[in-house]
């Protein structure tokens, strides 16, 4: 019974105002890509997010695993070319849903580790991953699962089954 959860009877609540109520107010998101494009539908997600919070800061970051056999900012041209075509077309995908999102390729070690480090060091209170069955986008299912278990924050897996 609803009504025994506001108090009896009534509601005094319109559901807007309910909604508007329960949605928290996000400062900072990433979108993290690794190797491929970025999930168009998690750039949707975090647009709609970004909207409730006036000023949340999103941000499109392009995780780029250095080997250990190079310096952590040894040139790279193919890899950091790629990286700027992804979070290019990031934000073109942004602006589509009106969304104001900076960009950053992050130089890591080991992908996992450098995300949670870079989420702790920018205070960043959510990461949306955006997933596919056959991870043609998003990051590979393995790197999720770790981040999963040892991302200081809050994670939403906009996992996308069965798409063409």
């Amino acid at each position: 019974m609803l009504s025994g959860l506001f108090g009896g009877g009534r509601s005094k609540h319109n559901p807007t105002t309910m909604t508007k109520e329960l949605i928290t107010p996000w400062r900072r998101i990433v979108l993290p890509a690794f190797g491929a494009p970025f999930s168009l539908r998690s750039i949707q997600n975090a647009a709609m997010m970004a909207a409730h919070s006036p000023d949340c800061d999103v941000r499109l970051i392009y995780i780029l695993e250095i080997p250990r056999s190079f310096a952590l900012h040894s040139t790279m041209p193919d890899e950091e070319g790629h990286a700027q075509t992804v979070l290019a077309d990031g934000v073109e995908e942004a602006r589509r849903w009106r969304l104001d999102a900076t960009t950053e390729v992050l130089r890591v070690r080991h992908p996992v580790e450098g995300l949670a480090a870079y989420v702790d060091q920018n205070d960043i209170d959510l990461i949306i991953l955006g997933a596919r069955p056959d991870e043609v986008r998003g990051l590979p299912r393995e790197l999720m699962e770790e981040l999963f278990e040892r991302a200081p924050c809050e994670i939403i897996l906009d996992y996308i089954a069965n798409e063409q």
